[in-house]
């Protein structure tokens, strides 16, 4: 039953290896951190020596990535909490077990060493900062400037969301009705289309865009299709789309 469990997570550990080296590489390729490709490399040391019967060497090569992971962490993200649970989480729990055997080997200066190291890891992660998100100040209230049509999603410069306009208000939207409707489409059966685009409105035509990037400029008088811009957006390994605004 042992040598059967110690195969199993000889295995994960492959897997895993396997997955981090060559997304990774994949990553490093566009640019981004090598961490990951050396992460999959010592993972996938840790589990031959683990597979060779080289406990000691497993769980000591496992520290020393377990080690390297914490300083790559905090050096990118600091004591922020949200951001350490994602690099620091998974290979942690991945590593568990070698920490059950590093403190089953006591009489192991290199076993005891382990489990301190991550024992202390742990009580870092847990002391440090669930998040460094302040809030931040309110903002003024500004309205947009008297100026026809509907330039942009927010009217006003800070965001606020207040208009000017005063026709509609909350006496008479109650009363308001449909004046026109323009059909948009076809949409592919999949993705998911999702139709929340907010539009803007300029000079008398409504722009908006539909949940694959294409644009569509509307009489907003009659709703009528004065041009439409096709992107063209590459939808291949797509669930969902959603577009929601122009601006």
């Amino acid at each position: 039953m042992i040598a059967s469990g110690r195969w199993l997570y000889v295995a994960m550990l492959a897997a895993i290896a396997v997955t981090l080296i060559v997304m990774g590489s994949k990553l490093l390729l566009l640019g981004g951190s090598p961490y990951y490709v050396l992460a999959g490399l010592l993972t996938l040391a840790s589990g031959v020596l683990l597979a060779l019967r080289r406990l000691g060497w497993a769980i000591a090569l496992y520290a020393v990535l377990i080690v390297a992971t914490a300083l790559w962490a905090f050096v990118e993200v600091g004591l922020d909490g949200w951001a350490l649970v994602p690099r620091l989480v998974a290979p942690t729990v991945l590593g568990m077990p070698f920490f059950i055997m590093a403190i089953a080997r006591r009489g192991s200066a290199r076993g005891g060493a382990v489990a301190i190291a991550a024992a202390a890891l742990v009580v870092v992660v847990m002391s440090a900062r669930t998040s460094t998100y302040a809030e931040p100040p309110p903002l003024p209230f500004v309205t947009a400037p008297a100026v026809g049509g509907n330039p942009s999603a927010a009217p006003a410069t800070v965001a606020s969301r207040f208009s000017p306009l005063t026709e509609i208000n909350v006496d008479n939207v109650g009363k308001l009705e449909a004046r026109w409707s323009t059909q948009i489409g076809p949409m592919p059966a999949k993705p998911t289309f999702r139709f929340e685009t907010v539009p803007v409105e300029v000079n008398g035509t409504l722009y908006a865009c539909d949940a694959f990037n294409d644009v569509y400029a509307l009489d907003a008088e009659t709703g009528r299709i004065r041009w439409h811009y096709l992107a063209g957006a590459d939808l291949s390994g797509l669930t969902i789309g959603i577009c929601r605004g122009v601006t």
